[in-house]
């Protein structure tokens, strides 16, 4: 757990208790220079673990970016112990042009050159700031992918039911009592 609170992020300067900060980091890397990211921190009155919550390596995975950015503004800083960074969007270049899987710029998948290179392509730059930057801060390091553009995106989320060992096992279509679904489309 972090050992001071607020946290201390370098790269996102002074972090506020029981506030909510909305940044525009630029990520350490010759390649990032001039593409800003948003970056948002939720910073509890208490002292508590520093939450890293990631989306986006893969530009075209909207329905995760969506998922952060609402998070963004459902979590209250006065009911919050620790801190909570969210990004909702690293690959940018892939994001703005639409690009699944790879950075548009190096061709590269993010996603296949953690923990990055300092000196690397672009997307070794992104990964390795992505790293040194906010998630060695962190207690915890949640990286939401799923929904990419080709992907078929199912309307139905299935999780394990109150004491059950295991998600419930069900036919495609169907609603299992333990699944939390969002309205019907």
């Amino acid at each position: 757990m972090a050992t001071k609170h607020p946290a201390e992020i370098p790269l996102l300067g002074a972090l506020r208790r029981g506030t909510v900060q909305r940044h525009l980091v630029t990520l350490p890397g010759a390649a990032l220079a001039d593409e800003p990211r948003p970056v948002t921190t939720i910073t509890g009155e208490q002292p508590g673990p520093v939450l890293f919550v990631g989306s986006g390596v893969h530009g075209g995975e909207y329905p995760p970016i969506e998922a952060v950015i609402r998070l963004s503004t459902m979590l209250d800083s006065a009911e919050l112990s620790g801190t909570v960074i969210l990004m909702p969007v690293l690959n940018l270049p892939a994001f703005w042009s639409r690009t699944m899987f790879v950075c548009p710029i190096d061709n590269v998948n993010p996603n296949r050159v953690f923990p990055g290179d300092a000196h690397g392509s672009y997307s070794e730059q992104m990964t390795h700031a992505l790293i040194n930057e906010f998630v060695v801060h962190a207690d915890a390091y949640l990286d939401l992918h799923g929904g990419d553009i080709p992907e078929t995106l199912v309307h139905c989320t299935r999780s394990a039911a109150h004491g059950s060992p295991s998600p419930a096992r069900t036919e495609p279509g169907s609603r299992p009592s333990s699944s939390i679904s969002p309205r019907d489309p």
